[in-house]
């Protein structure tokens, strides 16, 4: 990435974070550490920063290779496997299900009528 190309990031992070140090030594500074970034993998890592996080980047953060998710999102999208396949199992149990025989339904009957009567 060029000196030019992290002034322009710099420009977006400003306006986003008023609070941001975008002094000309900071831009020197980021460059050095981003120098072997495509500048569309910082620029794209910063767009979806700006949306989700209420503090500025790090250099880390425009770093990140854009496939990078969150750990949190790792953790959400395993919960939701697992909750699906919790479902699907659920529908194959009921699907394949048969009845108790009759003598089991009885036997139940008894005994819900033995506790209802404090038997």
């Amino acid at each position: 990435m060029k000196l030019a190309e992290v002034a322009e990031l710099f420009v977006a992070i400003k306006r986003a974070y008023p609070s941001f140090d975008g002094s000309s030594d900071n831009v020197r500074f980021w460059h050095k550490y981003l120098v072997d970034t495509p500048y569309e993998q910082a620029k794209a890592n910063l767009d979806r920063h700006i949306t989700s996080e209420r503090f500025p980047p790090t250099i880390a953060d425009l770093r990140r290779p854009l496939d990078h998710k969150e750990p949190e999102t790792v953790y959400h999208e395993q919960l939701r496997r697992e909750s699906e396949e919790h479902f699907r199992r659920l529908d194959e149990f009921a699907r394949t299900a048969v009845p108790a025989p009759p003598e089991v339904k009885e036997r139940m009957r008894q005994l819900a009528a033995r506790r209802a009567y404090g038997g």
